[in-house]
């Protein structure tokens, strides 16, 4: 995530004025990212000494996967904004598009998912992991007391 903190670091002025919620957005994601995949300090040296129940769900991975691609695409687009305004010879208008290109990524993602919403549901999934799987294997098998008592012969 060193890149995309690089990223936010060189931002002209003027494109900081001009996007100023997505940028906030996008550093909100960043950040999240960073935090989501740091390892810990102290990681024992066993890691079968780990109780499952401290690990993250499984389910978590695919959001976080998203969380990850929207994030990079998000942060390959402001570059590209940042580049086309200091770096290309293009008109004002191929930059304006560029620029717009960035934000509406930000805020309407590649299905009309903004990056908020897409931080949000890692965020959510984080807190809730357990409950979401009981919910998961309650959808999928019905209620445990529903399940069958024997297994039926195949």
């Amino acid at each position: 995530m060193q890149w995309g903190k690089d990223v936010l670091a060189r931002i002209p002025d003027e494109l900081q004025s001009r996007s100023k919620k997505q940028l906030e957005k996008l550093r909100s994601a960043v950040l999240a990212l960073h935090e989501l995949l740091t390892p810990p300090e102290e990681t024992p040296k066993d890691l079968a000494a780990i109780p499952i129940a401290s690990l993250p769900s499984s389910i978590l991975p695919r959001s976080i996967f998203f969380l990850v691609g929207h994030t990079t695409s998000s942060l390959f687009l402001l570059e590209h904004a940042v580049w086309s305004m200091c770096c290309a010879e293009e008109s004002d208008a191929e930059s304006d598009g560029h620029i717009e290109a960035f934000k509406r990524w930000v805020e309407d993602g590649p299905v009309g998912t903004s990056l908020p919403e897409v931080q949000a549901e890692v965020e959510r999934l984080w807190k809730e992991h357990t409950s979401v799987c009981r919910m998961d294997e309650a959808l999928l098998y019905g209620a445990p007391s529903s399940y069958p008592r024997t297994l039926p012969k195949l």
